[in-house]
């Protein structure tokens, strides 16, 4: 729990974090933007098929929503995050 501004009391929910290794980027994007966690990239340069090859959060392992996750993806394009 934490407290707002207005001292409202906010649950922060927890969440199961899915296997996305192997999965195509924008595969992985979707099934974690539901989630309500926060996405960032590394680029793996091995291959051209951005393909995700690692996640920093292991699967299955509960976090808080909103926890940072990092994934490593083959030749990501290089565009600004949103």
């Amino acid at each position: 729990m934490k407290k707002s501004e207005n001292d409202e009391i906010e649950m922060i929910q927890k969440i199961e974090i899915p296997d996305v290794i192997g999965k195509t980027e924008e595969k992985a994007k979707k099934m974690l933007d539901r989630l309500d966690v926060v996405i960032k990239y590394v680029n793996d340069a091995k291959k051209d098929n951005r393909i995700v090859t690692a996640q920093s959060i292991k699967p299955g392992k509960e976090v808080d929503e909103y926890s940072e996750i990092t994934l490593k993806v083959n030749k990501r394009e290089e565009k600004e995050e949103s």
